[in-house]
């Protein structure tokens, strides 16, 4: 089995696809299908029997053509699989090397050629021969459809779809296909079972395009999963990806220890469990420092100290082959514990072994990407057992968070990660481990319910739910597990609505603050009021998490900074009202920076309202069950929106000047949103002017400037409280094109988005932050985003373009800076500013 999978044969394919073009092909192509389907044509290799068929007489027109352009890709597919020159970027053992990368490694079937269009240079089509072949199950064939078509999971939906280079055959033939792919992938599982005892993980998705863990067994398993990798890596270089496999050491040799716990006095079991558990979370910690961005590593490191951070250290600085080789030593060390354990028949002893054999393997782990690392996470999920204490159930949500920077590292970002069914997965799993420990309350337990509904309806019902931003038609492709799963898809034969990236990311945030929150409140649990500490501190009181989610990159950042009328529903059509406020006065109608009125839906729910309240519509404060005095016109005060710490999303009546959000923010609430008021003498004298025009005035003292834009104080209450996105709602219009000037009817009002907000440098010892402002308005457009740059001080009162000259890099500093800001728009001098 294993040399006809090395040597592969080309005879039923050749056949095969001669069928097929005689079938498809008239006329003036007869040469060609001779050439086809002469077995002498190819005893060179199927490369270059290509190149014989290409070479012949294939007259111009009709299919003819189609077929000639099309083998080009063929022939190069063709040298690729026969062990010509490999894929740019790609090296030995799938591993990725320098080059340029494989353009198959990152496709994106969402954006792809779509299906219907004319058959381009390069694409497959039902008479292609290599279609032929590897439809008819030739395993050489099969690899060079998989090296053009890209990596397993890419193949799999653009024949899936019909879109990329499988937009040119029809719906039979790709089915047909992706039969043959899965037949071929699963003649290499049967080799790797035969030879080396690794078998797929019972229970595993049965998807075409899913991945396939493969889990060795045995006292030797290590040595055996070693044999199996050179084996792979010698015969199917890149194979990971390309067939999307991963070998594992049988679930069960992680969870060695915990066999033999129950044998041991209450204190021991108790002290070997802590070690465990602690040991996870580091080795964890380890593997999202290295998948995280450079701004994020400092920060994470800093929450542990002492041995554990120069252990960390160490594991973090390993280079691709030191990495390769302390996984094969821990492989190999436990073998040889597993095997003295075998024979051991002292209680204290076998436990102290079980132990070794435990961390050896969290090690290995630790070392491969696609594993899970603690006894926990792989008992729950990978062997079927369910957590059996709080330690365990910490450890499993602890694998589950890694795994979701793992996606994010892969993706290159939390929004490519969402566009993707796999992070999905292992929200749901996050999902079920914060239900089973009864710690999600309030707002957290609807919360828990809508995540994990949502993961689950992508995970196991419609995996391509998220793909795009665009209305798909249908009928909608569902997995095999969608009959199984709690949620349903009513109508599946209608098209599929296309999902934003705001709303992505939006909920991510709320996932990212949600799985924090109980990241801590696990941790606690788990491993009790002894843990070691972690280095800063948690919202609200709760307990601090050592592994916590992944950040958004500048990419994310910027797609949030760019909304879009889709994506801001309900806030179309709020325009503003001339002038300014009556009297230059809105009495308090509650009490000043807390929250007034109902709790509101949600985040655009909230927005919609303090929109109009800007606008002057009073009625939205009615519609959350607030008593208004007469005349009440709300453009005289500022208003807030927040999330409390339980989950509610409210608004917040504020000063004349400002929010002022302390209190707020000290009982765990987070802010979100404010506005900024309209008093006499407020409106723009020299209206009509972009951000971009006003940004230069800040530091010149315009006017205009400095009550339009948001204030210095905005930035600097932003970078305080580390927000990764704050909006300055204003009473301001959009008066055609981008140029802000004053309210009147019919004229959307003007937003203000501050994200990714970082400190960067210092400036005579006071912070710089730097940051993206982005301009929008009510009817959903966004006319500009800008990088800028802004010193940490209301006596400079600046939003820059550029750092400012003579600032330190935070790099050589090392420095942290308080700042002191007390609240966004919020300062003795705050009505001069604005």
């Amino acid at each position: 089995m294993r040399e006809a999978l090395e040597k592969g044969t080309a005879t039923i394919g050749v056949k095969l696809a001669g069928s097929a073009i005689e079938g498809g092909v008239s006329g003036t192509v007869g040469g060609s299908v001779d050439a086809v389907t002469n077995e002498d044509t190819w005893r060179g290799g199927v490369s270059q029997g290509l190149t014989g068929v290409l070479n012949s007489a294939i007259a111009a027109g009709g299919q003819g053509a189609a077929m000639s352009a099309g083998m080009t890709g063929a022939q190069a597919g063709g040298a690729r699989l026969l062990g010509g020159p490999k894929p740019h970027g790609q090296g030995e053992g799938g591993q990725t090397s320098a080059g340029t990368p494989d353009p198959h490694a990152t496709a994106d079937p969402a954006t792809a050629a779509k299906p219907g269009a004319p058959i381009q240079p390069g694409q497959f089509f039902d008479a292609h021969p290599l279609v032929g072949m590897a439809r008819g199950g030739d395993d050489l064939a099969l690899r060079g459809v998989l090296a053009d078509l890209g990596q397993w999971e890419v193949a799999i939906s653009h024949l899936t779809n019909g879109t990329g280079k499988a937009a040119g055959m029809t719906e039979p033939a790709r089915k047909e296909l992706i039969a043959a792919l899965v037949g071929h992938r699963r003649k290499l599982l049967t080799t790797l079972d035969a030879d080396f005892g690794a078998r797929p993980v019972k229970g595993a998705s049965t998807e075409a395009g899913s991945d396939v863990d493969l889990n060795v067994m045995g006292e030797t398993a290590g040595q055996k999963l070693l044999d199996a990798r050179r084996f792979l890596d010698q015969n199917f270089p890149g194979w990971q990806k390309t067939y999307r496999m991963a070998l594992l050491i049988d679930a069960s040799r992680v969870g060695t220890v915990n066999e033999h716990l129950a044998a041991l006095p209450p204190a021991m079991r108790a002290q070997i469990e802590a070690r465990i558990t602690r040991t996870g979370e580091l080795y964890a910690l380890a593997r999202r420092i290295r998948s995280a961005s450079p701004e994020e590593r400092g920060p994470l490191l800093e929450r542990i100290s002492g041995d554990d951070k120069a252990r960390v250290e160490q594991l973090v600085a390993m280079d691709d082959g030191a990495r390769r080789a302390a996984h094969d030593l821990a492989l190999r060390e436990g073998d040889a514990a597993t095997q003295r354990l075998r024979g051991e028949t002292d209680p204290a002893e076998k436990a102290r072994l079980a132990a070794e054999v435990t961390e050896r393997q969290m090690l290995a782990n630790m070392l491969n990407d696609d594993a899970y690392i603690t006894p926990g996470g792989v008992g729950q999920f990978a062997a079927g057992r369910p957590v059996k204490s709080a330690a365990e159930r910490y450890q499993a949500a602890v694998d589950q968070i890694d795994m979701i920077g793992h996606q994010v590292h892969e993706s290159q970002g939390v929004l490519k990660a969402m566009r993707k069914y796999e992070i999905f997965k292992y929200m749901q799993r996050f999902c079920d481990l914060a239900e089973g420990s009864g710690l999600a309350t309030g707002a957290d337990a609807a919360r828990l319910v809508f995540f994990r509904n949502w993961a689950e309806y992508i995970y196991r019902v419609e995996r391509e739910a998220t793909g795009s931003a665009t209305t798909t038609a249908g009928p909608r492709n569902l997995a095999s597990s969608a009959d199984k799963a709690g949620v349903r898809l009513t109508d599946p034969g209608n098209p599929r609505p296309g999902v934003s990236d705001k709303f992505l990311l939006d909920n991510y945030r709320d996932f990212q603050a949600f799985a924090d929150r109980m990241s801590g409140r696990l941790r606690q649990a788990g491993m009790g009021e002894g843990a070691p500490a972690v280095g800063g501190t948690a919202p609200g009181g709760d307990p601090a998490p050592l592994i916590t989610m992944p950040k958004l990159t500048a990419d994310d950042q910027a797609a949030l900074a760019a909304p879009d009328a889709a994506n801001a529903p309900g806030v179309t059509g709020v325009t503003g009202a001339a002038g300014a406020v009556a009297g230059g006065v809105t009495p308090l109608i509650g009490k000043v920076n807390e929250p007034i009125g109902r709790p509101v839906a949600n985040e655009n729910a909230a927005r919609v309202l303090v929109t109009r309240l800007t606008a002057g519509d009073a009625t939205a404060l009615t519609e959350i069950g607030v008593t208004l005095p007469p005349n009440y016109d709300p453009r005289g005060r500022e208003w807030g929106i927040g999330r409390t710490k339980e989950g509610n999303i409210v608004i917040i009546e504020g000063m004349v000047g400002g929010v002022k959000w302390d209190a707020f923010a000290a009982a765990g609430g987070t802010p979100i949103s404010h506005s900024h008021p309209m008093l006499p003498g407020r409106e723009m004298a020299k209206p009509g002017r972009t951000m971009a025009e006003l940004l230069p005035g800040t530091g010149r003292g315009d006017a205009d400037a400095i009550h339009v834009l948001p204030s210095v104080e905005d930035f600097m209450f932003c970078g305080e409280h580390k927000l990764q996105m704050h909006e300055v709602l204003t009473p301001y219009a959009n008066i055609g094109g981008g140029k802000i000037g004053n309210p009147a009817p019919g004229l959307p009002l003007i937003s203000f988005r501050i994200v990714g907000i970082e400190r960067v440098g210092d400036f005579n010892s006071l912070p710089v932050y730097r940051a993206l402002l982005a301009v929008a308005d009510s009817a959903g457009g966004t006319f500009d985003v800008q990088p800028v740059w802004v010193v940490g001080s209301t006596a400079i009162n600046e939003i820059s373009t550029s750092p400012p000259a003579g600032m330190v890099s935070i790099a050589k500093t090392g420095a942290t800076g308080t700042g002191g800001a007390s609240g966004a728009g919020q300062g003795s001098s705050d009505d001069q500013k604005k």
